[in-house]
């Protein structure tokens, strides 16, 4: 009886795949609010080692938090061109990963400055 369940089980896996498929989501254009640039945390929280920043506006994918991570290979070019956009006051489009999350935030995958 066992066996035939299992053969049941693995048919319908073969039938009707499950898959996950994460989504590149269009936030919208926003202006920066805040930037925190997070290290190392003794408290080991979440956000360490992160530049978070606080957007105003609509929420991005259930939240007004974004982040990269400082061990990203885009790291510098994104902390830099955020930067610039706070300071000057300039608005960006941004585009994150939904699959790449961490308490409250969502990981950023594009900005575009917008006049």
């Amino acid at each position: 009886m066992t066996k035939h369940i299992v053969k049941i089980i693995l048919v319908i896996g073969v039938i009707f795949p499950c898959t996950s498929q994460a989504d590149l989501l269009y936030c919208g254009v926003h202006s920066i609010n805040t930037i925190f640039i997070q290290g190392d945390r003794d408290d080991n929280d979440a956000h360490a080692n992160n530049a978070l920043v606080v957007i105003d506006g609509e929420p991005c994918n259930n939240s007004n938090l974004i982040y990269i991570g400082n061990t990203s290979a885009s790291y510098n070019s994104f902390l830099s061109s955020l930067t610039t956009a706070y300071v000057t006051g300039i608005r960006i489009g941004i585009y994150v990963n939904t699959n790449e999350t961490i308490p409250g935030a969502t990981q950023i995958a594009s900005i575009n400055f917008v006049k």
